[in-house]
């Protein structure tokens, strides 16, 4: 029997497929408060049991799946049986996009590479038609979040500015009331505007996108994919001997 949830390094993090996230959203979006949903890989979970106010924002939202490497985790920990489909951030991020414009929902966009706005906001009208897109700022540029969002509303806001920025941001943005869903997103932004491009869909479904970046992004992502890697793995299997 699957479970609705478990636990990594003290935070819960939700056993959802896509279809059942898409539900919950498309819940979020119907009612009048602010909900928060955020995204757990190897190094946000590394992070989060480092910093416990980190750990604290991330648990008092919809943490979701990201990746093989917290999949296979959840695997070891929990059990093959209690666990539904493989969740890829990026996957979920571009289906958000596809119900967006097929329920016609405002979005605001702040984050990703600079230079890539028009970009993006091209490829966004284009592609997905339906969604209004109410603005777009990278990541980069230096903004105050109240001067920002002071005269902006729209059902989902997405940030891309890197951890824990984004996740301190989002509570922020939580009091303002403006929006309904505030999705903390990493890099997908920069996959969809094209600043970053994806791995090959043959890597993808061998579950070696993590290779593929690993080896495209090797400056920014090297200590993540040696060193980080090996403490996660050392860190699960501590837990898994200690429960």
């Amino acid at each position: 029997m699957q479970q609705r949830s478990f636990e990594i390094f003290g935070l819960k993090i939700y056993n959802f497929n896509y279809s059942d996230l898409l539900d919950l959203i498309k819940e979020y979006l119907s009612g009048d408060k602010t909900y928060r949903g955020y995204y757990a890989n190897t190094f946000t979970l590394l992070m989060a049991k480092d910093n416990p106010n980190f750990r604290d924002i991330l648990n008092s939202g919809l943490i979701i799946r990201d990746g093989i490497g917290v999949h296979l985790a959840c695997k070891y920990l929990y059990g093959a049986k209690s666990l539904s489909e493989k969740t890829v951030f990026t996957d979920l991020w571009n289906r958000i996009l596809i119900m967006a414009s097929d329920h016609n929902y405002s979005i605001c966009i702040w984050g990703g590479e600079k230079g890539y706005e028009e970009v993006l906001r091209k490829k966004i009208l284009e592609e997905y038609s339906g969604i209004r897109l109410v603005s777009i700022l990278n990541g980069y540029d230096k903004f105050d979040v109240n001067s920002i969002f002071s005269n902006l509303s729209a059902d989902i806001l997405v940030l891309g500015l890197g951890s824990p920025l984004q996740e301190e941001v989002s509570l922020k943005v939580e009091k303002m009331k403006r929006f309904k869903f505030v999705l903390c997103c990493g890099s997908a932004i920069d996959f969809t505007s094209g600043a970053k491009k994806r791995a090959p869909l043959i890597l993808r479904k061998a579950n070696l996108e993590w290779v593929y970046r690993f080896i495209t992004e090797f400056k920014r992502l090297k200590k993540r994919y040696t060193f980080d890697l090996a403490r996660f793995i050392l860190e699960v299997i501590k837990q898994k001997q200690n429960s």
